[in-house]
């Protein structure tokens, strides 16, 4: 997948692509409003509002987008930290660690959200020369987890899709 997020929004405003499968999906979230392209909607968007209880994205979804305090409480989770040296990604020379992550400590598991995970997880973090996460790989069993950030400072304008192009989400 591939995407853009502008933190100058609170919460974050935020565009991203992602193929699942056979299935693509293509998300914007501006002003507290996610857009969800969708083949069952003829291609158009429907739309949740974040603050709405029934929103089936999840009602702490707007939490999950505030980068501080996401990363406060992952900090909670990790349990070691080693670094490996320098190491040359993508043309950029990156800071390699390796983290120790307790998932049992990952968020709110009232749902068993966190049911299927090991209890403990390796993450490799790559950090450029300001400190900032430009790489991440993670394996969750069957599933391996790589991202890739960068443009950290390019400007983001993200704009709500024309409203013929939106469509209400349907009743639950």
């Amino acid at each position: 997948g591939s995407g853009d997020v502008d933190y100058t929004a609170t919460p974050p405003n935020m565009q991203m692509s992602m193929d699942l499968g056979q299935e693509s999906v293509d998300m914007l979230l501006v002003e507290e409003i996610m857009y969800v392209q969708s083949s069952q909607a003829g291609g158009k968007y429907i739309q949740f509002a974040l603050d709405d209880p029934a929103n089936p994205l999840g009602s702490g979804l707007s939490e999950q987008l505030d980068p501080a305090g996401s990363v406060e409480a992952f900090t909670q989770a990790v349990t070691s930290v080693t670094s490996s040296g320098r190491e040359d990604v993508d043309g950029r020379t990156l800071d390699r660690y390796e983290l120790t992550v307790d998932t049992t400590k990952l968020g709110d598991d009232s749902a068993g959200s966190n049911a299927s995970l090991p209890p403990e997880v390796t993450m490799v973090v790559w950090l450029d020369v300001e400190d900032r996460m430009a790489k991440t790989s993670m394996g969750l069993g069957p599933v391996q987890y790589d991202a890739t950030l960068s443009d950290f400072d390019k400007a983001v304008e993200l704009e709500a899709p024309p409203a013929d192009q939106v469509v209400s989400a349907p009743a639950a």
